[in-house]
Protein backbone atom coordinates (compact mmCIF):
# COMPACT_ATOMS: atom_id res chain seq x y z
CA UNK A 1 0.00 0.00 0.00
CA UNK A 2 1.34 3.44 -0.86
CA UNK A 3 2.12 5.87 1.91
CA UNK A 4 -0.72 8.31 1.03
CA UNK A 5 -3.27 5.48 0.83
CA UNK A 6 -2.05 4.12 4.17
CA UNK A 7 -2.45 7.58 5.75
CA UNK A 8 -6.01 7.92 4.41
CA UNK A 9 -6.97 4.46 5.67
CA UNK A 10 -5.39 5.12 9.07
CA UNK A 11 -7.14 8.48 9.38
CA UNK A 12 -10.48 6.92 8.42
CA UNK A 13 -10.05 4.11 10.95
CA UNK A 14 -9.12 6.55 13.72
CA UNK A 15 -12.06 8.81 12.90
CA UNK A 16 -14.41 5.82 12.91
CA UNK A 17 -13.05 4.63 16.24
CA UNK A 18 -13.50 8.10 17.74
CA UNK A 19 -17.12 8.25 16.55
CA UNK A 20 -17.75 4.78 17.94
CA UNK A 21 -16.24 5.63 21.32
CA UNK A 22 -18.08 8.95 21.51
CA UNK A 23 -21.36 7.32 20.56
CA UNK A 24 -20.99 4.63 23.21
CA UNK A 25 -20.00 6.97 26.00
CA UNK A 26 -21.89 6.67 29.26
CA UNK A 27 -22.87 9.85 30.99
CA UNK A 28 -22.01 9.78 34.65
CA UNK A 29 -24.62 11.22 36.97
CA UNK A 30 -23.72 12.33 40.43
CA UNK A 31 -25.83 10.90 43.21
CA UNK A 32 -27.42 14.23 44.13
CA UNK A 33 -28.51 14.92 40.52
CA UNK A 34 -32.22 14.30 40.07
CA UNK A 35 -33.83 13.68 36.69
CA UNK A 36 -35.43 16.71 35.08
CA UNK A 37 -39.09 17.15 35.98
CA UNK A 38 -41.34 18.06 33.07
CA UNK A 39 -43.99 20.64 33.82
CA UNK A 40 -46.80 20.84 31.29
CA UNK A 41 -48.64 24.10 30.84
CA UNK A 42 -52.28 24.11 31.95
CA UNK A 43 -54.28 23.64 28.80
CA UNK A 44 -56.03 21.48 26.28
CA UNK A 45 -53.81 19.15 24.28
CA UNK A 46 -54.59 17.28 21.07
CA UNK A 47 -52.71 14.31 19.68
CA UNK A 48 -53.08 11.34 17.38
CA UNK A 49 -51.63 7.99 16.41
CA UNK A 50 -51.51 6.74 12.83
CA UNK A 51 -50.55 3.31 11.53
CA UNK A 52 -49.36 2.98 7.92
CA UNK A 53 -50.92 6.34 7.09
CA UNK A 54 -54.30 5.37 8.54
CA UNK A 55 -55.63 7.30 11.55
CA UNK A 56 -56.21 5.02 14.53
CA UNK A 57 -56.53 7.28 17.57
CA UNK A 58 -57.15 11.00 17.92
CA UNK A 59 -57.79 12.46 21.33
CA UNK A 60 -58.01 15.61 23.40
CA UNK A 61 -56.99 15.96 27.03
CA UNK A 62 -57.08 18.77 29.54
CA UNK A 63 -54.29 19.22 32.06
CA UNK A 64 -54.21 21.41 35.14
CA UNK A 65 -50.96 21.28 37.14
CA UNK A 66 -50.09 18.08 35.22
CA UNK A 67 -53.30 16.40 36.41
CA UNK A 68 -55.63 15.00 33.73
CA UNK A 69 -58.97 16.72 34.32
CA UNK A 70 -60.68 15.53 31.14
CA UNK A 71 -59.88 13.26 28.22
CA UNK A 72 -61.92 12.15 25.23
CA UNK A 73 -61.51 10.58 21.83
CA UNK A 74 -62.07 12.64 18.70
CA UNK A 75 -61.57 9.58 16.50
CA UNK A 76 -61.01 5.94 17.28
CA UNK A 77 -60.75 3.04 14.84
CA UNK A 78 -59.14 -0.36 14.53
CA UNK A 79 -58.51 -1.77 11.05
CA UNK A 80 -60.87 0.82 9.62
CA UNK A 81 -63.72 -0.08 11.97
CA UNK A 82 -64.87 2.73 14.30
CA UNK A 83 -64.41 1.42 17.83
CA UNK A 84 -67.75 2.74 19.00
CA UNK A 85 -69.24 0.02 16.78
CA UNK A 86 -66.85 -2.69 17.94
CA UNK A 87 -66.24 -4.75 21.06
CA UNK A 88 -62.99 -2.81 21.69
CA UNK A 89 -64.67 0.52 22.47
CA UNK A 90 -65.12 -0.15 26.20
CA UNK A 91 -61.44 -1.09 26.61
CA UNK A 92 -60.38 2.23 25.12
CA UNK A 93 -62.82 4.16 27.32
CA UNK A 94 -61.59 2.36 30.44
CA UNK A 95 -57.98 3.06 29.50
CA UNK A 96 -58.51 6.82 29.30
CA UNK A 97 -60.85 6.93 32.31
CA UNK A 98 -58.00 5.44 34.36
CA UNK A 99 -55.95 8.59 33.72
CA UNK A 100 -58.49 11.13 34.98
CA UNK A 101 -57.45 12.73 38.26
CA UNK A 102 -53.87 11.47 37.98
CA UNK A 103 -50.56 13.14 37.21
CA UNK A 104 -49.88 12.45 33.53
CA UNK A 105 -46.14 12.24 34.17
CA UNK A 106 -46.66 9.23 36.43
CA UNK A 107 -49.80 7.57 35.07
CA UNK A 108 -48.96 7.50 31.36
CA UNK A 109 -46.79 4.41 31.85
CA UNK A 110 -49.81 2.60 33.33
CA UNK A 111 -50.96 2.13 29.73
CA UNK A 112 -48.18 -0.44 29.32
CA UNK A 113 -50.15 -2.75 31.63
CA UNK A 114 -53.83 -2.15 30.85
CA UNK A 115 -54.77 -5.52 32.34
CA UNK A 116 -54.43 -3.86 35.76
CA UNK A 117 -57.42 -1.58 35.16
CA UNK A 118 -59.23 -2.62 31.96
CA UNK A 119 -61.90 -5.34 32.20
CA UNK A 120 -61.73 -8.54 30.16
CA UNK A 121 -58.09 -8.31 29.21
CA UNK A 122 -55.76 -11.23 28.80
CA UNK A 123 -52.34 -11.59 27.27
CA UNK A 124 -53.75 -12.56 23.88
CA UNK A 125 -56.46 -9.94 23.51
CA UNK A 126 -54.27 -7.23 22.04
CA UNK A 127 -55.37 -4.68 24.64
CA UNK A 128 -51.75 -3.89 25.40
CA UNK A 129 -51.23 -2.91 21.77
CA UNK A 130 -54.37 -0.78 21.74
CA UNK A 131 -53.41 0.91 25.01
CA UNK A 132 -50.01 1.68 23.51
CA UNK A 133 -51.76 3.45 20.64
CA UNK A 134 -53.58 5.62 23.17
CA UNK A 135 -50.29 6.24 24.98
CA UNK A 136 -48.64 7.26 21.70
CA UNK A 137 -51.48 9.69 20.93
CA UNK A 138 -51.11 11.25 24.39
CA UNK A 139 -47.34 11.58 23.98
CA UNK A 140 -47.97 13.21 20.59
CA UNK A 141 -50.33 15.69 22.27
CA UNK A 142 -47.81 16.53 25.00
CA UNK A 143 -45.00 16.93 22.45
CA UNK A 144 -47.12 19.36 20.43
CA UNK A 145 -47.71 21.53 23.52
CA UNK A 146 -51.04 23.01 24.55
CA UNK A 147 -53.55 23.63 21.80
CA UNK A 148 -55.35 26.08 24.10
CA UNK A 149 -53.80 27.39 27.29
CA UNK A 150 -56.03 27.68 30.32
Amino acid sequence: MKRSTRAIVTTALLAGAMVLVAGCGIAQVEEDDAPAVVEHVDGIYRGSFMDRGTPQVSLELELRRNIVTAISFNFLAYRGIPCADSPWGPQYEQAIAHLIGKDIRESLNDLYTPGDFVDDVDGFSGATIRASKVRSAIKDALNRDAYNRL
